[in-house]
């Protein structure tokens, strides 16, 4: 009985022992969020090659995920951070150092009999300074598209009054509406909507269309009760 309670116990012994994970691996972490992973270790979720499940970006952070919840008998690693790369936040199982080379931050790891964790939030600086380039490349084009904008507007508007003063010379700024108004109705209009449309007393639209019609502008045809107005274009 001893001899099979005995055998029993070191048979979990010998599981334990050969079924304890172990790792020694060497991490280099890429710009695109590639992990590269080398090294020696018996977990499936750390063989050799690149992963990129170990990454994820959230605006202009990037999260590194190292996240294995299974008791490693020991494990040793050393991750390469990419260049330029900040780190703001992290947290981890065991011990860690971080040091600095040549603009690259390496983090060096360390741990016994415990599940091997390590949480780096980080963001690479020439991505924020892309960033706000590229905003200021919007903020810059938007301000030149407003310029523009208003540009042509006036530009538009000064070529209407040019055109107007021009094409209605001698008449008064009340005859001038009257043509343009007549113009916007494509060239006709009764008496009433001009009225109406400018907002003049009835004697002043009256007094001020008499003076077109002599002066050759404008004709005037009754139809059932309306009076239509419209361009002489014989006079153009």
């Amino acid at each position: 009985m001893r001899k099979a309670l005995l055998l029993l116990f070191l048979l979990q012994f010998f599981v334990l022992a050969f079924s304890a994970y172990y790792a020694d691996l060497s991490i280099i972490v890429g710009k695109d969020g590639g992990c590269e992973i080398k090294g020696i270790t018996n977990h499936p979720r750390l063989s050799e090659g690149v992963h990129y499940e170990l990454t994820y970006k959230e605006g202009i952070k990037w999260k590194f995920v190292l996240d294995i919840n299974e008791k490693f008998s020991d494990f040793v690693y050393e991750i390469h951070m990419p260049q330029k790369a900040r780190i703001t936040k992290i947290s981890n199982s065991g011990l860690i150092l971080i040091q600095a080379s040549d603009n690259t931050i390496i983090i060096n790891g360390t741990g016994k009999e415990e599940p091997l964790r390590l949480y780096v939030e980080y963001y690479i600086e020439n991505d924020m300074s892309n960033n706000t380039a590229f905003l200021l490349l919007i903020l810059s084009t938007l301000v030149l598209a407003a310029f523009l904008a208003y540009y042509l507007f006036k530009s538009k508007k000064a070529s209407q009054h040019k055109e107007t003063t021009k094409t209605y010379e001698g008449l008064s700024e009340r005859q001038c509406a009257i043509m343009l108004f007549l113009e916007n109705k494509g060239g006709e209009a009764t008496q009433k909507d001009i009225t109406n449309a400018l907002g003049l007393p009835k004697s002043s639209v009256s007094r001020n269309i008499e003076a077109l019609l002599k002066k050759g502008y404008v004709k005037r045809e009754q139809r059932g009760m309306s009076n239509y107005i419209r361009i002489n274009r014989e006079n153009e």
